[in-house]
């Protein structure tokens, strides 16, 4: 019986490609610098329909066999391809928000049902990790947003990977920078409004600032006060003809 059942677990937790291939072949083709093309996905859907046919076969309980890596993995590759498609099935557009209840609406396969991204996030991604870092990966098709990743995210680098993405973003000058001049740091919105997830972490928004923030500026974080920079809700679109 028990190797009965121990065969049962292996074959359910098998069977799915957690390197991503074709996702991996999507991003590659259409995502460089963090921008998308998404007139090319829109003209060439075939992957994306593919791997989103795939990857929303996974059931509950082959999940719940997996490692706390492979799953969140697993979430936010879902995340971000529902995103890219969101945005694909509304194209052109110049900003995610153009789309009525972009967030709001029950367009993600999981688990045999359809719930919106921002249950996604805030309801299982949140609510099941408590990891601040995914607030670097998720990826909400703006250009406020942190870079989209040109390759999935796994569960073997996962962990390496998420912290890159956390230096990169705060490596972007756009959006986090410093005024010597008013001695002032200024940083995405996005730090406020997680600011609970990240201090739940690392204590506060300036500790982790001090982890991540690597350019100019970083030892000035601890005696220069916070304020936040404007938030680009425009499309993180590569492609400029459109």
């Amino acid at each position: 019986m028990i190797l009965l059942i121990s065969i049962t677990v292996n074959a359910i937790a098998a069977g799915f490609d957690h390197s991503y291939g074709d996702y991996a072949k999507l991003l590659s083709v259409n995502v460089k610098d963090g921008r998308v093309d998404y007139k090319n996905i829109k003209d060439n859907p075939e992957l994306l329909f593919k791997f989103l046919s795939n990857i929303s076969k996974v059931s509950k309980e082959q999940y719940e066999y997996w490692s706390r890596n492979k799953r969140l993995s697993y979430l936010i590759n879902l995340y971000n391809a529902y995103t890219i498609k969101l945005v694909v099935d509304n194209y052109p557009i110049k900003s995610i928000k153009d789309i009525k209840n972009p967030w709001g609406s029950e367009i993600v396969g999981l688990f045999g049902r359809k719930i919106s991204l921002d249950s996604l996030e805030n309801e299982v991604i949140r609510k099941e990790f408590k990891e601040p870092r995914v607030h670097f990966a998720l990826v909400c098709a703006a250009k406020g947003c942190p870079d989209l990743s040109s390759e999935p995210y796994t569960y073997d680098n996962l962990d390496k990977n998420l912290d890159s993405a956390g230096t990169d973003f705060l490596m972007e000058h756009d959006k986090n920078y410093t005024d010597d001049e008013n001695r002032t740091l200024y940083i995405s919105p996005i730090f406020k409004w997680y600011e609970d997830d990240f201090k739940a972490k690392y204590g506060s928004v300036v500790k982790l600032l001090k982890m991540y923030w690597k350019g100019p500026g970083a030892g000035k974080i601890v005696d220069y006060k916070i304020s936040y920079s404007n938030y680009d809700w425009a499309l993180n679109n590569r492609n400029l003809r459109n």
